[in-house]
């Protein structure tokens, strides 16, 4: 079996790009991963990769058409909608099965149609992404969509132990720097206790998306009035695992997600999270047992519950052990290798 899996979101070393790195690694002998130019996410991977010279997207698809012919590839795979555009028309005229991985809940009515109607197999992290982002074709194509579980590699991540330090401070946010993400949420959360005279430090880890200056800026205004807790902004950085060593708690208060990789990392590594019950995320965590579920905008309960985590042990320690088994047993890339062999079969 050979996979060329083509990437056009390739500047940055988010959940999708960390993905396809671990595809490289995990499946050398089996994939050739292409990406739209050299970028960062070329220079990240191994094995055999290449990226297209041209940025014209109609001279992007003939040198893909040519990278796909020469490999010889049994399924050409793509991550997005952008990817899976440029790709089709190569692999329709070579005669390949394309396969299109969907991880995000944005809806679109018509290129939806459309893509399900020209890939050959759809793969769903969750149920719920084909419940939301595919309501009004539930009853249609059930044969193409399959469900394929997130993975993550475990390699480091399960060899993190809770802070064994009685009190508890710290907490990790990992996201760009955007409103759509919750960062004003975790702000407005921190005020709080700021007010309350009780000391919490948050590091926020990402980027500044594109027009996003703006809001950083006034976010630092923000954090700059606080007293007695400590909020770091922070860039992007390639060890994930040194933060959640650091971390005692995450915190993931977006508006918007599909089934956030980051909040997989969080529980095998035994850090007790508190999200908002948004796309995905309620398929990773049940309430009060695997993590702790918010509504969207609700500062004061994400204040609340971080106190409570920090606070009280057993509630800590119960959640920690029960997020850690549940991503283990469900999570771990080598079981997600194996059930993508396994549809492609």
């Amino acid at each position: 079996m050979k996979i060329l899996l083509y990437e056009e979101y390739c500047h940055r070393m988010h959940g999708n790009q960390k993905y396809i790195k671990l595809l490289s690694e995990y499946m050398p002998n089996e994939i050739m991963i292409v990406t739209s130019q050299k970028s960062i996410l070329y220079n990240n991977l191994t094995g055999n990769v290449k990226f297209l010279k041209s940025n014209v997207s109609i001279f992007k698809a003939v040198e893909l058409y040519k990278i796909i012919k020469s490999y010889n590839a049994d399924f050409v795979m793509v991550n997005n909608e952008r990817s899976l555009l440029t790709a089709f028309i190569p692999s329709m005229l070579l005669n390949k099965k394309v396969i299109w991985y969907v991880k995000n809940m944005y809806k679109n009515f018509i290129f939806d149609l459309v893509g399900l109607l020209i890939s050959h197999k759809v793969f769903f992290i969750e149920k719920e992404l084909i419940q939301n982002k595919f309501y009004f074709f539930n009853c249609c194509f059930n044969k193409k969509k399959k469900i394929l579980k997130i993975g993550v590699d475990g390699d480091g991540f399960l060899e993190i132990n809770k802070n064994k330090n009685t009190l508890k401070t710290n907490v990790l946010m990992l996201s760009t720097i955007s409103e759509n993400k919750g960062v004003r949420v975790a702000v407005k959360a921190m005020k709080i206790a700021d007010k309350n005279n009780k000391f919490i430090h948050l590091k926020i880890v990402g980027s500044i998306p594109k027009g996003g200056n703006f809001f950083y800026k006034e976010m630092l205004s923000e954090i700059n009035l606080l007293k007695n807790c400590k909020i770091e902004i922070l860039p992007w950085e390639k060890d994930i695992n040194s933060l959640f060593r650091w971390s005692d708690v995450y915190i993931l208060p977006s508006y918007k997600e599909g089934v956030p990789r980051s909040l997989v990392e969080a529980m095998l590594s035994g850090k007790p999270a508190i999200a908002t019950r948004i796309g995905g995320i309620p398929s990773l965590i049940e309430h009060n047992k695997t993590g702790i579920l918010i509504e969207s905008g609700d500062y004061i309960a994400l204040y609340r519950n971080m106190e409570k985590l920090m606070t009280n042990g057993v509630v800590y320690n119960s959640i920690s052990s029960y997020a850690k088994k549940h991503a283990q047993k469900n999570h771990l890339f080598e079981a997600h290798i194996a059930n993508l062999i396994k549809l492609l079969s």
